[in-house]
């Protein structure tokens, strides 16, 4: 338990949810809460918070009575580990207390949250008015990002759709023996996309994360002999500056895994997406996220989303094409591990 005295006047304290404060939670969330876009019921949200733990609640109390909420879920990335998700914070009206002063309050202790769980960020999806007060916490700002949504309606028509993929191709899930060429093609994607940071990714982190935690899941694109020898007439890929072995007919992947979102339910969110420049324009990429829509409905889940590059005209043209929706007015705003230490000790 964190208590903070915020004034002369009111004594707060903020702890982690427990199932018996969960009416208290949900009252707050009516109350308070924006209600657009959300169709999660109370007893879904009890039992994804308490019974299936796939995220969890911290509370702020002022004399027993839940003032504050946030909604922590958990992020898997290759290149930089696990981090930590703030998707919801609702605080109470008081005249004894500001919604700062309980926003910090609940920062500060997913941050105790975060740091004993050893996650490398804290990450916040904030609408762009929402800013000012978290970036006084020193939160930066993701620049030239926006999320994407695929809404349930958009992929159940995209998954019916037949097929076009070409014959010499197959797609399948990632298999351990493709560990080496899905590190090759997340560094081949972090040259393309000028990422430096991606170049952090290893096998071991590969083998852990998808295949004995299964954290993440892979799908892949393999290209029989004739695709591979046809490739090979339209030059080179790029590639890494230090040469690894890899599978030369896995030619794409799709990297994802799935999170509760306390608006939507459950959503399978994709990280990489990509292809060799080689194997292009042959709606390879098209495929791949038709797989991503059959296993988000095989998973339960209400959408699909993703960041993709603001600037890239042609990318978001491919996923509008696709049902696809760029939320324009929220961005996405990350606490470094340093940051978050920092913040402790204020």
């Amino acid at each position: 338990m964190a208590s903070a005295i915020i004034n002369s006047v009111a004594i707060v304290e903020c702890l982690e949810a427990s199932v018996e404060d969960f009416e208290s939670i949900w009252e707050l969330i009516q109350e308070y809460g924006d209600q657009t876009d959300r169709w999660v019921s109370k007893e879904g949200l009890k039992f994804a918070a308490f019974k299936e733990k796939s995220f969890e609640y911290i509370i702020a109390k002022y004399n027993g009575k839940v003032v504050g909420i946030a909604s922590l879920y958990y992020l898997h990335y290759y290149w930089y580990g696990k981090s930590m998700c703030i998707d919801e914070i609702i605080t109470f009206k008081s005249h004894l207390f500001t919604d700062e002063d309980v926003v910090t309050l609940l920062l500060q202790k997913a941050m105790e949250i975060l740091l004993k769980r050893n996650c490398h960020t804290l990450c916040l999806i904030l609408l762009e008015s929402d800013l000012s007060q978290f970036t006084k916490l020193g939160g930066e700002v993701e620049i030239g990002f926006k999320i994407l949504r695929i809404s349930k309606i958009a992929i159940n028509q995209f998954a019916k759709e037949k097929s076009e993929l070409n014959k010499h191709y197959l797609i399948r899930a990632g298999v351990k023996e493709d560990i080496p060429s899905l590190l090759y093609l997340i560094q081949c994607s972090a040259v393309f996309q000028g990422e430096p940071l991606l170049l952090d990714a290893n096998e071991k982190m590969i083998s852990e994360d998808t295949f004995d935690k299964k954290q993440i899941g892979a799908i892949v694109i393999e290209a029989d002999a004739i695709a591979s020898v046809e490739s090979d007439k339209d030059g080179a890929d790029v590639s890494p500056a230090v040469e690894m072995p890899h599978n030369p007919r896995i030619i794409g992947m799709v990297l994802y895994y799935t999170f509760y979102c306390k608006r939507r339910g459950k959503v399978l969110h994709f990280t990489r997406l990509f292809v060799k420049e080689r194997h292009r324009k042959q709606g390879l990429g098209t495929e791949l996220m038709r797989e991503c829509t059959k296993r988000a409905i095989m998973e339960g889940c209400e959408e699909i989303n993703g960041k993709i590059n603001e600037q890239s005209t042609k990318l978001i043209k491919f996923y509008e094409k696709l049902g696809g929706v760029i939320l324009t007015n929220y961005v996405t705003m990350n606490f470094s591990r340093d940051c978050l230490l920092g913040s402790l000790k204020m």
